[in-house]
């Protein structure tokens, strides 16, 4: 990125307007990004992008649906293993009492929330 910006000569990209308009393309892309975090035969950490998960809405129930589809196909009738659950501090996603966190830790008791490190 830093060499185009230097290099560049007819677009670069940086205006207010062409960022805003990269971030409304972006915006109405609805997907959540599934990270899955393990440890392997020699228990050291592994965490990899999974895949993105297509969103029918961005509110907590159907995010939540979506989740819980395919952590389903990941974990069968291993609900215990899943015990973390780490998202922004947005209210939907972090709501304790009805947002993805808790209907999340509803189906996967041990999913305990923590707070994703890079949003801080």
């Amino acid at each position: 990125m830093e060499e185009h910006l230097e290099n560049a000569t007819v677009f670069k990209g940086t205006s207010k307007t062409v960022q805003n308009e990269l971030l409304d393309c972006m915006l109405s892309v609805n997907q959540l990004v599934l990270v899955l975090r393990h440890t392997d035969d020699r228990n050291t950490v592994q965490e990899r992008f999974f895949e993105f998960i297509p969103l029918k809405s961005a509110n907590a129930e159907s995010i939540a649906t979506a989740l819980s589809e395919r952590l389903s196909g990941i974990l069968p009738e291993q609900k215990g293993k899943l015990i973390c659950q780490v998202y922004d501090g947005a209210s939907v996603m972090r709501g304790a009492i009805s947002g993805v966190e808790r209907r999340i830790q509803d189906e996967y008791p041990n999913a305990h929330y923590i707070h994703c490190y890079a949003h801080n």
